[in-house]
């Protein structure tokens, strides 16, 4: 999505009939807090409810998890 001059990545979860689902980041999106630098490519979600998220940042490929409500889970590969 471009926001005021910049690039960020979003990822959105949906509920079976399409609409965005409340429970997950702001509205049912998550925004990347760090505009342009990094964006999303590919998508695992796991049984538990986590998504793992494959994207391009400056560095490289790097993979980030997020939790069923949207957050970040900050122990994911550590």
């Amino acid at each position: 999505t471009w926001d005021g001059g910049a690039d960020r990545g979003f990822i959105a979860r949906l509920r079976a009939d399409g609409t965005r689902d409340p429970g997950f980041g702001t509205g049912g999106v998550v925004l990347n807090p760090e505009p342009d630098e990094i964006e999303y490519y590919g998508l695992a979600v796991r049984p538990d409810g986590r998504i793992v998220a494959q994207a391009w940042t400056a560095g490289g490929i790097a993979l980030r998890q997020f939790l069923p409500d949207g957050f970040v889970d900050a122990s994911f590969g550590v």
